[in-house]
């Protein structure tokens, strides 16, 4: 997440653009609802805030396997 940059518009679009000298955009996806708020990244999650939601993005923690015994 270091490299990227995260922006959300007021019409529902978050736009994912690589940092650097160079604009290259990375990727943008419709959230469906406005944005009006900045992402938080807290750990390894992506936190998104919509008019009526709010969005959680992150890989989740792999199952342990239950003791044997």
């Amino acid at each position: 997440m270091g490299d990227k940059l995260f922006v959300p518009n007021e019409a529902g679009k978050m736009f994912v653009l690589n940092t650097g000298r160079e604009f290259k955009l990375i990727g943008e996806n419709d959230l469906q609802d406005g944005g009006f708020a900045s992402p938080v990244i807290c750990g390894s999650r992506i936190y998104l805030r919509t008019l009526h939601t709010l969005y959680c993005l992150g890989k989740t923690r792999s199952a342990r396997a239950a003791p044997s015994g």
